[in-house]
């Protein structure tokens, strides 16, 4: 059993002209992540030559601790083949979390503990390196960024995270790569590790009931 390891490393505030620094807690994470009520996505693809759609949709919800664990399910449309799973969590207290995964055809796969991808708050630059069982995980907050989507008009504002785990390939999990996340909507584009442009959200749904 390997030991388990929680290290956050944040870069130091900047200095103002003066010499004082800026005394700031950082963006509150968890806003950019919702996952209640009843959620699904669509996504198309930048790289031209893939011409199918991607569906993210919530089917299960559990309690586990103080943890409300939301299972994401991620399907190719046209014909529909799903892809995989992973199980998030994302609160005023914990942050943005993964608790585990699923590729279609493949052992589920179940973090201990799970993997923070962002602490309740954080700034831009701040890492946040979680060790487990099946490895080391980093999460940085590379910073505030415009992220355009298919779905609206005005570009939205995004915090812009890169997760990695030493590897970024194909053979990485599937939330290993780069999330351009919105308040209140998610993920506007993600690009995971295994493609060179990113998903780009074409439609979403949200209702209030589970």
């Amino acid at each position: 059993m390997l030991s388990v390891y929680f290290q956050v490393f944040a870069l130091l505030a900047p200095m103002g002209c003066g010499g004082s620094t800026i005394d700031y807690a950082g963006h509150n994470t968890h806003e950019y992540f919702a996952l209640d009520g009843q959620r699904s996505w669509k996504y198309r693809q930048e790289d031209s030559s893939i011409d199918w759609r991607l569906e993210v949709s919530k089917i299960e919800t559990v309690m586990v601790e103080n943890f409300e664990i939301v299972t994401l399910e991620y399907s190719q449309l046209d014909p529909v083949l799903l892809l995989h799973e992973i199980q998030w969590s994302s609160d005023s207290s914990n942050g943005i979390v993964i608790h585990g995964y699923k590729v279609e055809g493949g052992d589920s796969v179940e973090f201990s503990p799970p993997i923070v991808v962002a602490t309740r708050q954080m700034m831009m630059g701040d890492i946040v390196e979680t060790t487990t069982e099946n490895g080391v995980y980093a999460s940085t907050l590379i910073g505030v960024e415009s992220c355009a989507n298919d779905w609206v008009t005005d570009d939205w504002t995004c915090l812009r995270f890169s997760i990695s785990d030493g590897v970024d390939n194909e053979t990485s999990p599937p939330f290993v790569g780069e999330w351009w996340l919105a308040a209140d909507w998610g993920a506007s584009r993600f690009r995971p590790a295994e493609y060179a442009e990113p998903w780009v959200l074409s439609e979403a749904l949200w209702s209030a009931g589970e």
